[in-house]
């Protein structure tokens, strides 16, 4: 009998069956027998392709962060270019809501995120921020991308309370914009990049 044309086990196998239990079930049903029973092998078979559960999060993380298109990051206008990527990590990491935890507790060492914020700073650096200002800008967006990725579908409930919160009653009323994320992270950009420009202009002066 000839040898099977394709693997019957691979990491790319494995990677594949945990993503989808955690996308379907979150991070909790993620386990070595779940993933073992999804491609119909031993779960002893699974650690000739990864060595423990920290080498598959990693791999996992990995799998979302090379799903940012980084291709925004090409625009020519610098703050387009810094919209456009960052708008490309939100979309990546909405993709795959319940891998939140574990992109948010662990550090960023992968190729695919390293990449990803080696060009966003090449960009920012280019407009010429200093570090400092680079890294605050990372920070503010990577804080507001993995808290709008948990929270997508959350809604604000007053039960029968319009009396007393008329305002919210109103602003539930105009509903959620198509384009909240957008105008969101607009904002947000906006806001860092005069901070960035008033302190420019404030050392100048104050050098002058």
């Amino acid at each position: 009998m000839g040898r099977p044309s394709e693997p019957l086990l691979s990491q790319q196998m494995i990677v594949d069956a945990a993503m989808a239990i955690i996308d379907e079930s979150g991070m909790q049903a993620m386990t070595t027998r779940a993933i073992a029973s999804r491609l119909g092998v031993g779960q002893a078979s699974l650690y000739n392709h990864i060595s423990n559960r920290d080498e598959l999060l990693e791999l996992l993380n990995a799998r979302v962060l090379a799903g940012v298109d980084l291709h925004p990051l090409d625009h020519p206008d610098w703050k387009e270019a810094v919209y456009g990527g960052t708008l490309a990590f939100l979309k990546a990491l909405q993709a795959h809501p319940n891998m939140m935890g574990v992109l948010a507790t662990r550090p960023a060492r992968t190729d695919p995120s390293l990449t990803y914020y080696e060009r966003m700073h090449e960009r920012l650096r280019d407009a010429g921020l200093s570090a400092q200002d680079s890294a605050r800008f990372l920070f503010a967006i990577d804080d507001y991308c993995i808290g709008a990725a948990l929270n997508t579908e959350v809604d604000v409930e007053i039960n029968n309370r319009q009396d007393k919160f008329p305002l919210v009653t109103e602003a539930m009323e105009a509903g959620r914009p198509a384009d909240h994320h957008q105008a969101t992270l607009r904002l947000l950009l906006n806001g860092l990049m005069a901070t960035v420009d008033m302190t420019k202009h404030s050392n100048s002066e104050f050098s002058a």
